[in-house]
């Protein structure tokens, strides 16, 4: 399964999108780091973020086009350190043409609580 947002009408420029974890999988309660696939393509996508849940500080972060089609995937990794996270899409430009898609997210848990 994978999740996305896209840009079409009735989206706004600034629009925000979140998907979060909290951490469950994770027998210490503590995300170590995690590890996913990304996709984000069109001249109107904005930012997509990885974001700590226990500080709210953003961990990834990619702006703008980064794929060179919709078939194109990226590899992404950050270092959490957390109980939880989210993935964080925010809408760019004022037109319709983009897509921010995330799939394959891995956890690796720490082996003590954060």
């Amino acid at each position: 399964r994978y999740y996305y947002i896209e840009t079409s009408s009735p989206r706004a420029s600034g629009d925000v999108y979140e998907i979060s974890y909290g951490g469950t999988a994770c027998t210490s309660g503590c995300v170590n780091s995690i590890s996913f696939y990304y996709s984000m393509v069109g001249a109107d996508i904005g930012t997509l973020s990885v974001i700590r849940s226990s500080d709210s500080m953003s961990v990834w972060s990619r702006t703008g086009q980064q794929s060179g089609d919709q078939n194109s995937w990226l590899f992404g990794s950050a270092t959490v350190q957390a109980p939880g996270f989210l993935f964080r899409g925010t809408k760019g430009g004022s037109g319709y043409r983009g897509d921010i898609a995330i799939d394959h997210v891995t956890l690796h848990c720490h082996h003590e609580a954060c």
